[in-house]
């Protein structure tokens, strides 16, 4: 059995077990002899945290090696760095480059830790409408941190109806979720009482769908979709709001409305299955895929792995890279301050 030298930079990741996890390779943990390696690693898995986090971009600094295999990682809407990185794991589709790049595993199997399996659509009218009877609040929303255009799609709601925001984020009602908003199974049990969720990405980015858009329809609302403009090819369409598609904010909530004074409409979209049975295949190949993309990897020798170029301007493109490192919070708060007393003291 090969053993695989690896180690990581990212916050939720620090032994082989959590590295499995985290990057949902528990599939083929039997084919392969993992082995934590801080110090020198064959395989480096390199999560975006180091364009914001100074410490873990300093490590990734000292760690950098042409003989490693740098394989960047991400779950936000970004595309790797592959003047940097021989690999990259990103939402975006169609965007292989020859092999080095590779999607995401579907929402359902990325972020397991908070998909309900025993939770599923209505089957029927009848269904729908006993679930709309146990429905006491209108529209929910969910956020830690502001986002321009679902912030912009909440006030636009609210001039129809009060959009509860359970979140810290705009924070309006008495209850709040605990813990990191939008990261647990909560999210979809805080639902439950509403008929509609903003589930809004926190960008416009193709391919880019997180679990927003999955626990708002397994708490049986209607999801008031913004993000990817691809949603359409990974979920049903007809079973949720595509703010996405819409020219303005009034037609938005203009759709909403009519289905908030339907009950007849607003039971008919519940009933519609989250995927087609065709998304459903697309999903289990997207899985399938993934695993075989690292199966190839970890199959190789380290140096035939290699697939970043070397050349002049690679050279000068790596040396600004490794010196620009993100400054911590506190020596920019600093740095603010004495601007802010040096003008004082001008006037």
């Amino acid at each position: 059995m090969k053993e695989i030298r690896i180690y990581s930079l990212h916050p939720k990741v620090y032994d082989v077990k959590s590295l499995l996890s985290c990057y949902r390779l528990e599939a083929i943990a039997d084919g392969f002899a993992f082995i934590w390696e801080e110090e020198d690693p064959d395989y480096l898995i390199v999560g975006e945290h180091i364009y914001t986090d100074a410490k873990l971009k300093k490590r990734f600094n000292q760690l950098w090696s042409e003989r490693r295999v740098l394989i960047f990682y991400t779950q936000e809407a970004m595309k790797p760095d592959l003047n940097i990185f021989d690999y990259g794991v990103a939402f975006d589709t169609g965007f292989q480059c020859d092999g080095r790049i590779i999607r995401l595993p579907p929402p359902k199997d990325m972020y397991h830790n908070f998909y309900l399996p025993e939770r599923a659509c209505p089957q029927n009218m009848a269904e729908a409408k006993a679930i709309l009877a146990g429905k006491t609040g209108f529209c929910n929303f969910m956020y830690s941190h502001p986002a321009a255009k679902r912030d912009e799609i909440f006030h636009a709601i609210g001039t129809y109806k009060k959009v509860d925001s359970l979140g810290k984020h705009l924070h309006n009602t008495h209850h709040q979720a605990t813990g990191f908003v939008g990261h647990y199974k909560e999210t979809t049990l805080l639902r439950l009482p509403y008929k509609f969720t903003i589930a809004a990405e926190n960008a416009q980015y193709n391919g880019y769908t997180s679990e927003k858009l999955m626990t708002a329809l397994q708490a049986n609302t209607v999801p008031v979709y913004w993000g990817n403009p691809l949603i359409f090819q990974d979920y049903n369409e007809s079973a949720f709001i595509n703010a996405n598609a819409f020219g303005s904010l009034g037609a938005l909530v203009q759709k909403i409305r009519q289905l908030d004074e339907s009950d007849e409409l607003w039971c008919e979209m519940v009933c519609r299955p989250w995927q087609t049975k065709e998304q459903l295949l697309s999903e289990e190949k997207r899985i399938n895929d993934y695993r075989d993309f690292f199966i190839r990897l970890f199959s190789m020798d380290v140096s035939a792995a290699k697939r970043t170029e070397k050349g002049l301007y690679i050279s000068f493109y790596g040396k600004w890279f490794e010196h620009s490192r993100p400054k911590p919070l506190y020596k920019r708060a600093i740095r603010k301050i004495k601007t802010i007393v040096h003008e004082r003291k001008k006037t």
